[in-house]
């Protein structure tokens, strides 16, 4: 690999709120849909046996326990979870750090940090594992379990999202996107 090997796709962009939730949605292989209701379904079915049982009886115990399990979970899905997202997006300045990533033709190049001082890491283009796409944001996955956020506006703007896809796509060895992208 020369010195001066000009990189296939070259993205510079910072994260917005709305693309790093959507990232680590992706990135943690939440789904939107369906699959996010079954354990909601779970405490209904729960309750549902309580009233079957007998509400006077043992029933009643399965539908304080089948409820408290559904606010448990409603909680921390649209309460807690938001809001210690929030925080640490904001504690540690993600929206104003500059990240990047080169698309070179045997490799792919993740940069993050002030440019006066980024930190570099290179990984072979065969070790990306699969391409997650959301509405937002991208996420790679490499073989190693680290990951990569970028947000799609980015690739946009250089018109290069046919590349990009087409290329990492490739390399993951799938013609689709992995089956945790949202729909």
């Amino acid at each position: 690999m020369h010195a001066t090997e000009k990189p296939l796709i070259s993205l510079r962009y910072t994260l917005s709120l709305p693309e790093a939730q959507e990232g680590f949605r992706l990135a943690t292989r939440q789904r939107k849909g369906y699959a996010r209701f079954v354990m909601a379904l779970a405490c209904v079915l729960i309750m549902a046996w309580g009233f079957w049982l007998g509400f006077e009886d043992k029933g009643r115990y399965f539908v304080i326990l089948g409820a408290f399990f559904f606010l448990s979970q409603a909680t921390l899905h649209y309460g807690v979870m938001p809001w210690l997202f929030k925080r640490q997006y904001h504690k540690h300045q993600v929206g104003s750090v500059m990240q990047g990533i080169d698309v070179y033709a045997s490799k792919v190049t993740l940069y993050h940090g002030p440019e006066i001082r980024q930190d570099r890491q290179s990984f072979n283009l065969h070790e990306v594992k699969s391409l997650r796409k959301g509405t937002f944001s991208y996420v790679l996955v490499f073989e190693l379990g680290m990951m990569c956020m970028v947000p799609c506006r980015s690739v946009e703007q250089v018109d290069a999202t046919a590349l990009f896809e087409q290329i990492l796509l490739k390399q993951s060895g799938s013609t689709a996107y992995d089956n945790t992208s949202i729909r």
